[in-house]
């Protein structure tokens, strides 16, 4: 599926679209925004490998009840994230 999405949209962040959409009034065609949630170390272990394989960004979206609670799965710190 990824390869799919590669080769054939133009993939941007939540922060980019919002930037792209605040200078041109409207999104660019054929764009495609991925987005994670939960914030898991399977994001680290399993998705970003892909994504950066793909040369695709991604934004993540980081459940504040996991955080301030904990959970049974392992979050990540996110010091692997680069931009």
């Amino acid at each position: 599926m990824l390869a799919y999405i590669a080769d054939r949209y133009a993939a941007m962040t939540v922060s980019q679209l919002v930037q792209y959409m605040g200078d041109h009034g409207q999104y660019p065609q054929n764009t495609i925004v991925l987005t994670f949630d939960d914030g898991y170390t399977s994001f680290a272990e399993h998705a970003m490998p892909l994504l950066e394989a793909y040369n695709l960004p991604a934004t993540l979206f980081v459940c504040p009840t996991l955080i301030s609670e904990g959970g049974e799965q392992t979050l990540f710190d996110g010091q692997e994230l680069v931009g």
